[in-house]
């Protein structure tokens, strides 16, 4: 904690002291004015000083979900999504530096993203998603190592059940990631019950709203399949995202690093 306060205090004192006095009567200005307008609810998930980056987080959300209805395959849709989630790794590399783990977690969000922007059926995709939610869950279960032990067994479980049962490898690690989001999903509303902390309803809400996302996109998936009517892929990969979107900003907003 004590080197982040260093850290951060080295960042203002590289800024005139004039800009750092300028930001802060913008940030008071914006939050006065998203209050009058009905929005005292959106200071319950962002902190006031974060209204810029929040802000620039709707205006891609709402920029790609307008766009990708008459253009769902667009260039311009994808990078607008991308450059949303690369939004949040600068806000926590600028914001949470310290929290190594959910740097880590950004960083591997946005390599998994850009494999499956190329290939939507990657398994590398869901692979280095399953990464994502293993540090996730070291995160957010704190190191303990009983729990580490049973979710490692229950892992080699998986996959040797999917071995024995010659199940195709996307299968596999799809149980495996799904194994691991659902036990984050409850690790967040644990945490939350526990503390009632800001940062931990964002934790919560961010890892549910990013399981009925995973939803959607298995919805795709079969749909793509064959298994499920054609009708369904359009609607499932608009509500995959409609639901993707604002869980990275839940889980960028929810360290555990107390600032």
């Amino acid at each position: 904690y004590s080197g982040l306060q260093n850290r951060r205090s080295w960042f203002d004192s590289v800024r005139p002291c004039h800009y750092i006095m300028e930001e802060k009567k913008f940030v008071d200005v914006l939050e006065q004015k998203i209050t009058r307008l009905g929005g005292r609810w959106f200071f319950d998930y962002i902190e006031a000083r974060h209204a810029v980056f929040a802000l620039a987080w709707a205006a891609f959300y709402v920029s790609f979900l307008l766009l990708s209805l008459p253009f769902p395959d667009a260039a311009l849709v994808m990078w607008l999504r991308y450059m949303g989630l690369m939004l949040c790794m600068v806000f926590v590399l600028r914001n949470f530096f310290e929290d190594r783990l959910l740097v880590l977690a950004m960083g591997l969000t946005l390599i998994a993203d850009a494999i499956l922007a190329i290939d939507s059926v990657s398994v590398w995709g869901v692979v280095v998603f399953g990464l994502v939610q293993s540090v996730h869950f070291l995160r957010l279960e704190e190191l303990r190592t009983k729990s580490l032990v049973w979710h490692i067994l229950a892992v080699l479980m998986i996959a040797g059940a999917g071995f024995c049962l010659s199940s195709p490898v996307i299968f596999v690690v799809g149980a495996i990631y799904a194994f691991l989001l659902l036990s984050n999903v409850f690790l967040g509303w644990q945490w939350y019950q526990k503390t009632g902390a800001k940062a931990a309803r964002n934790g919560a809400f961010g890892m549910s709203l990013l399981l009925c996302c995973d939803f959607c996109v298995m919805l795709s998936f079969l749909s793509f399949s064959g298994v499920l009517p054609a009708v369904i892929f359009g609607v499932a990969n608009y509500l995959a995202w409609a639901f993707y979107f604002p869980s990275q900003v839940l889980i960028a907003n929810s360290s555990k690093i107390v600032l």
